[in-house]
């Protein structure tokens, strides 16, 4: 029986991703920071797109910890690359001050209502459709990606497990098998690149 296996993109598709969102003229540059932002957090830091859209700004330490209360699985901690993300983070500080009112979320819209699951869902879409990445592109593929790239980098199945936040250690292991898939469809290529070669 064949295993279903979580989809991922590649790294370059997740950058192209990352600077699509980032250079996005649908819509103001302001809410291009932001939503850079938000996509960093899912590919950068795993975290579920609820969760990225639930933050409150108490929840982000700028030394590189997201604390999450009430999320999927209980309460736990996620991490990021302060020095890649801080910069980002701080100009969406700025830029927040002027839309927030009172119980403002960490990620608002002007006015400081929240930014909807939906919009994400439909941003990945849009900016997934504008740069050609075939196949599957979710939030929640950014959350993969960010797995799948932490088991190719070195990091153990249980130091994953903590990243990702999964109770159960075999909930993880099936991003070992998004690693096999990924080397025997790069093996089984091999063959057909000899041969074309050769012809």
């Amino acid at each position: 029986m064949k295993r279903k296996l979580p989809k991922i993109i590649s790294g370059g598709e997740a950058a192209a991703l990352l600077r699509a969102a980032e250079l996005d003229r649908k819509v103001t540059n302001t809410e291009a920071l932001r939503n850079r932002l938000i996509l960093e957090f899912m590919y950068r830091a795993g975290l579920r797109v609820s969760e990225v859209v639930g933050l409150k700004v108490r929840d982000v330490e700028l030394d590189g910890v997201i604390r999450l209360y009430a999320a999927k699985g209980g309460d736990g901690t996620s991490y990021f690359d302060s020095d890649r993300l801080l910069p980002q983070i701080d100009a969406w500080l700025a830029i927040r001050q002027a839309w927030v009112r009172d119980g403002s979320l960490f990620f608002c819209k002007p006015g400081g209502d929240p930014v909807s699951i939906r919009y994400v869902q439909r941003l990945v879409k849009r900016l997934k459709e504008q740069i050609g990445i075939a196949g599957i592109c979710t939030p929640h593929v950014l959350r993969h990606t960010f797995a799948t790239e932490l088991i190719g980098e070195g990091f153990n199945l249980p130091e994953v497990q903590v990243a990702l936040r999964h109770a159960n250690l075999a909930t993880t292991a099936v991003y070992l098998h998004v690693r096999d898939e990924s080397l025997r469809r790069k093996v089984a290529r091999r063959g057909h690149d000899d041969i074309e070669r050769r012809e």
